[in-house]
């Protein structure tokens, strides 16, 4: 409890404000001379004051005003109990700062005075024009109200001025010596968890399902193995080895064997592992298992045995990571793009350029990548060179899936589709960016309806149609095709699902997707018809992961469920 009588004055005053908007409803302080706070029941003031406290930490400015009487400072108390001879306490202090704090902003989270933001490239903070973007107060831009507390924290416990994050790249590249990486070794990637925690699988990984699927599971029951009391966030698949490997909110990671049904490793220790919340989770090229988690921390686990080698750098919680061969690429709630070496443990590059937690991530065939971060930008990167080779802006909210679209099929100009990838945010809508012209060739509206918008959640590629089909799922409850070959414009809208649609896996011709009731729908993305569903979990189908005539659902009832096909 933050008034806990054990805690030190001097630890009190190292805590942030308690509160960041309004007043507590505490019992009204006798000697209060403000005739309309008198009128008020049980008003949170104490006796009016003119000057702060010589004991204060905070400045004068940081005492909350009486609005009844401007030229009157009002003093936030718990209870009489809590005052010493008359004088504020640490906690009126606290509640202070954060009331001045608050009054900084109206109703729906607007700023009256914008905040400092990073600039473009991470240098000096500057600006941000409301008229650049969404609109002010929109919660994609909650990041900046973020930034401007975090500034006046620092200055009002003399702290110094925050580290200003710029892009900075290790001799050699960021690949190092990786040829494969550059020749287009990317490594798969797993699917995330709703909430930001993606990682796209790279271009060439998609998944695979047999024909059989179309009858549906051999046993509607499956297999069940019960993992944990807690939820499942996310997973990863090796086709080479058929193993599965899926990062629990117990601080755990469990790799699983597609063929015989069984949990192989439990990889987490006292001494080895994450001591937080598993966000992601990856194959390497060679094989080797990477994991990321809220502890800022990056594991690289041993090919047998349950050891580890810890990458740190990233300041925040990591949300997602994918592997380019054998290199690793993770994002994070510090605004910053990381790229590893899995064999030596050293951070290769720092990729500064977003302005906010950065939620997804997803690689093509060869070295460059495609991040969505939360303040509605999507960046493109040569990790070879370690330089931002692209910025989109347009959408209104948190970018909150990524993909690219494949190699191999030419467009009307004679380009390729690599140069092009897609993004979803909270707007509900969906682009597809020309890479090579800088711009968007598409703008969809494809989870808005009459109720509003729903945040597109995961992107696929169907690739049974010529020249491809895009998959998507979203909190609106449906799963959509858009048509390549116009404009990618709506082909298919499928409602079938009743909460909403947490994840999907695109194979062949069928689209498999889970949502919040536990429910596992297959559809057939050619026909645009559903094929059969399951009941595959007792809460949200967070992950799925598909290879040949194996399916394996998990989700927030901590079990993973091995189907096979018909």
């Amino acid at each position: 409890s933050p008034l806990s009588p054990h805690r030190t004055a001097r630890s009190e005053r190292l805590q942030p404000p308690l509160r960041a908007r309004g007043r507590p409803s505490l019992p009204r302080q006798s000697g209060s001379d403000c005739s309309v706070c008198l009128a008020v029941e049980n008003p949170a003031v104490s006796s009016l004051r003119s000057a702060p406290s010589p004991s204060s930490p905070f400045p004068a400015s940081a005492q909350r005003k009486c609005p009844h009487q401007p030229s009157a400072t009002v003093r936030c108390s718990s209870s009489s109990m809590d005052r010493r001879d008359g004088r504020p306490t640490e906690r009126d202090e606290m509640d202070a700062l954060g009331d001045a704090y608050s009054r900084k902003y109206d109703r729906g989270g607007r700023s009256r005075a914008r905040g400092p933001s990073f600039g473009a490239g991470g240098g000096a903070r500057a600006p941000v024009r409301a008229s650049a973007g969404p609109p002010v107060g929109h919660v994609s831009r909650s990041h900046e109200q973020n930034e401007e507390y975090m500034d006046e924290m620092h200055s009002a416990y003399g702290l110094g001025p925050r580290e200003q994050l710029r892009t900075r790249v290790a001799d050699g590249g960021p690949l190092g010596r990786d040829s494969s990486a550059r020749r287009g070794g990317a490594a798969a990637a797993g699917s995330g968890a709703a909430g930001g925690f993606a990682g796209g699988p790279a271009v060439g990984d998609l998944p695979r399902l047999s024909s059989a699927w179309v009858a549906g599971p051999s046993d509607p029951a499956g297999t069940v193995i019960d993992l944990s009391g807690r939820p499942v966030l996310c997973s990863a698949l090796d086709p080479s080895r058929r193993r599965v490997a899926l990062g629990c909110s117990d601080h755990a990671v469990y790799e699983l064997s597609l063929d015989s049904g069984r949990v192989i490793r439990t990889l987490f220790t006292k001494r080895y592992g994450h001591c937080e919340w598993v966000t992601s989770v990856a194959y390497l090229a060679d094989g080797t298992l990477a994991s990321a988690a809220m502890d800022a921390k990056i594991c690289v686990w041993s090919p047998s045995g349950v050891r580890c080698t810890d990458m740190t750098g990233h300041s925040g919680s990591i949300s997602a990571l994918v592997g380019i061969g054998t290199s690793i690429v993770s994002t994070g709630y510090d605004q910053t793009v990381r790229v590893w070496d899995s064999r030596s443990g050293a951070e290769t590059a720092l990729l500064a350029g977003h302005r906010a937690p950065v939620l997804c991530v997803a690689v093509d065939g060869a070295s460059r990548a495609v991040t969505g971060g939360r303040d509605a930008l999507a960046c493109a990167w040569d990790i070879g060179a370690g330089a931002r080779i692209g910025r989109m802006a347009g959408h209104k909210g948190h970018v909150t899936a990524a993909r690219w679209l494949g190699d191999g099929v030419t467009r009307g100009d004679g380009g390729g589709a690599g140069d092009l990838f897609a993004t979803g945010a909270q707007d509900g809508h969906v682009r597809v960016w020309d890479l090579r012209a800088r711009r968007a060739v598409a703008n969809v509206a494809v989870h808005v309806t009459e109720a509003g918008a729903g945040a597109v959640g995961d992107i696929g590629v169907c690739t049974a149609t010529s020249p491809f089909d895009v998959v998507t799922s979203g909190a609106d409850q449906r799963v959509c095709v858009l048509d390549s070959r116009r404009g990618f414009s709506v082909r298919w809208s499928m409602d079938e699902h009743r909460d909403y649609v947490y994840s999907l896996a695109v194979g062949g011709r069928i689209a498999l997707s889970g949502a919040g009731d536990g429910t596992l729908l297959a559809h057939d993305v050619v026909a645009g018809r559903p094929l059969w569903a399951l009941g595959a979990n007792e809460a949200a189908v967070r992950c799925i992961e598909c290879d040949g005539d194996t399916v394996v659902a998990s989700g927030d009832d901590g079990n993973a469920i091995v189907y096979k096909a018909g």
